[in-house]
């Protein structure tokens, strides 16, 4: 028997590592930030599209020069300061490869269904005490 197994670090098939689970974390709240500040009135399904969409433009763009800098540049603000640090966050998950540093479709859409499923989970417990 490995010692890894023995203690619990060893992550089960399709889960997060321990190791990652921060960074995953901070990288959906960035997330869920972006769709809450520039994308408020339109779908779930939109608002992801729209953020993978300014997120390729970006990395494609400024971010080449960007990509060294630890703390964002001082002359960067709003959307592209946000995406500065959602593609530094991605970047430190497996699900970021070599070639490419922003997140996939899939991965804003299952964070944003993530906050909606916690928003409407508190919508219907608040129901029934009401």
């Amino acid at each position: 028997m490995r010692l890894d197994v023995c203690l619990g670090l060893v992550p089960g098939r399709g889960r997060t590592p321990w190791w990652e689970s921060e960074s995953c974390a901070e990288r959906d709240q960035i997330v869920r930030g972006i769709a809450a500040k520039y994308c408020a009135g339109m779908r779930t399904t939109h608002a992801a599209r729209w953020i993978v969409g300014q997120a390729f433009i970006y990395e494609t763009g400024e971010y080449r020069f960007h990509r060294k800098l630890t703390p964002p540049p001082a002359a960067i603000e709003g959307t592209v300061r946000d995406l500065f640090r959602l593609l530094k966050a991605h970047g430190r998950t497996r699900g970021a490869s070599r070639k490419a540093s922003s997140p996939s479709y899939a991965t804003i859409l299952r964070a944003l269904k993530k906050i909606m499923k916690s928003l409407f989970l508190r919508n219907i417990v608040h129901d029934k005490k009401a």
